[in-house]
């Protein structure tokens, strides 16, 4: 297994950051291997162009940052509107406003994703059609 240097690191993670910007242009692999090596950006061991399975693993770990990081941005999104909401519900109940306070209840259990499920039955009498109907478990109502 090969032993990589601070420098050798710095140089893959320089690398990496030209692919980025050269794959958020909208390149593709091979367009990304031609542009690397128009910019003079080749592999420092030997002088040639970086190779398609590099830039490949490349755009792999770079594909996997940006999923960490889209999910870490989406949860403290989440959080500041969890924090908001429930500021916004300090204030209704402050203000005795119970209707505010249970549209605010319901906008978190959907945005955390605790409110309960909604039931789904099928019905049918020999060859008759089946028929759908949703059930809200909390009202008691068939739509």
């Amino acid at each position: 297994m090969a032993r990589w240097n601070k420098s050798d690191k710095a140089r893959i993670e320089q690398r990496r950051l030209n692919v980025e910007q050269l794959s958020a242009r909208g390149l593709g692999l091979w367009e990304i291997v031609n542009s690397l090596e128009e910019l003079g950006i080749v592999n420092t061991k030997n002088g040639k162009p970086y190779s398609i399975a590099t830039i490949s693993r490349d755009l792999e770990e770079i594909e996997t940052r940006w999923r960490e990081m889209a999910v870490e941005e989406r949860d403290i999104h989440k959080a500041q509107q969890l924090k908001e909401l429930r500021s916004a519900r300090r204030s209704a109940w402050k203000d005795r406003d119970y209707s505010e306070v249970r549209r605010n209840l319901e906008t978190e259990m959907k945005l955390l994703g605790t409110e309960s499920p909604n039931r789904l039955e099928l019905a049918g009498v020999k060859d008759a059609p089946l028929v759908v109907v949703s059930w809200d478990e909390n009202t008691n109502d068939a739509d």
